[in-house]
């Protein structure tokens, strides 16, 4: 069965799970990746009729994005009052401790997406760093974000804070995670992938972690391979150069086996993957001047829930690990 996280430990997802680099994250958090969009879409057609729907105007983007802004800076200062510092853009507060669960600590607490929730409630994610003793916020490469989730039901012409999940679990690098993207599905719920990834000499990779949020509880379902990359490592000499990318839906039709009603996971990769022919095994490294072979991606995997997480069923994933 899945677990519930919203009042327990964080579920860690390491190397033991996968490898070294699902523990890291995208270097910045992208906000606004998924209601911005659609409202700076929907603003970009009612302000110009020779505006595309697929390509918003500067204008209307940043109508979209200033009205996200205003939007997470009241939802902070429902959350944490005169601990919000919207200068700065950041809140100091006292959140539930990772490992002790019964423990509190201080924290620089930043916004990193608002979402409507089908019961009209908005849900605002957000990152947690732990502070150093000089009360400043301390992130190093390997240092991951912290998850935290808040619900709010709007009280006359604000927002008002209506229950928290705090620390509920350790997603990326030097402090932070990355893009979240929400989906509505069957009776009030809505699925959340957040984005988790690195790069390392020139070798980039991406995983996406999900929780099903159901009224005020929270249950995740685990990570996939999303993205894989080593352009900033391709060069003549190299034998394998990649560049794959995942993007993600749930099923109208079809769930899972543990009882959950839960959709499936439906994952369309593309991309090219480009290796130099090999001889007895090995790269021809002897001979430079051979072209490495170019097999475009184009392809679906299909997930399913078993024993509490996304596992694959049918196609496969073609992100290479490194």
């Amino acid at each position: 069965m899945p677990t519930d996280i919203s009042t327990l430990a964080p579920r860690i997802f390491c190397a033991a799970a996968l490898s070294l680099a699902s523990v890291v994250a995208l270097n910045g958090c992208e906000r606004g990746n998924a209601n911005t969009a659609v409202n700076a879409t929907n603003t970009a057609n009612s302000a110009s009729s020779s505006s595309s729907a697929t390509e918003p105007s500067r204008a209307a983007l940043k109508a979209a994005h200033d009205e996200q802004y205003r939007l997470e800076q009241q939802l902070m200062r429902s959350a944490f009052g005169k601990k919000f510092d919207a200068k700065k853009g950041v809140a100091i507060a006292e959140l539930t401790e990772v490992e002790d669960r019964s423990s509190k600590s201080r924290y620089q607490i930043s916004p990193v997406q608002s979402y409507a929730l089908p019961n009209k409630e908005m849900l605002l994610v957000a990152n947690a760093q732990a502070l150093n003793n000089e009360d400043q916020a301390e992130s190093f490469h390997l240092t991951p974000g912290l998850l935290n989730l808040f619900w709010f039901k709007k009280s006359g012409k604000t927002w008002a804070l209506t229950h928290k999940a705090e620390n509920i679990d350790t997603l990326g690098t030097n402090g932070s995670f990355g893009a979240v993207k929400f989906q509505p599905f069957g009776d009030g719920q809505t699925m959340m992938g957040v984005e988790s990834g690195g790069t390392w000499q020139g070798y980039t990779i991406t995983f996406v972690n999900f929780f099903q949020i159901k009224g005020h509880s929270v249950q995740s379902y685990g990570p996939i391979k999303l993205f894989s990359g080593n352009d900033g490592a391709c060069d003549d000499e190299t034998d394998r150069c990649w560049n794959i990318e995942g993007k993600w839906k749930l099923a109208e039709k079809g769930g899972d086996n543990d009882g959950g009603k839960i959709p499936n996971l439906i994952v369309h990769f593309s991309g090219t993957d480009e290796e130099r022919p090999t001889s007895h095994g090995k790269a021809a490294k002897d001979k430079p001047n051979t072209a490495r072979k170019l097999k475009k991606i184009e392809q679906t995997a299909v997930y399913q829930i078993k024993g509490g997480k996304y596992e694959l069923v049918k196609g496969e994933n073609p992100v290479p690990e490194f």
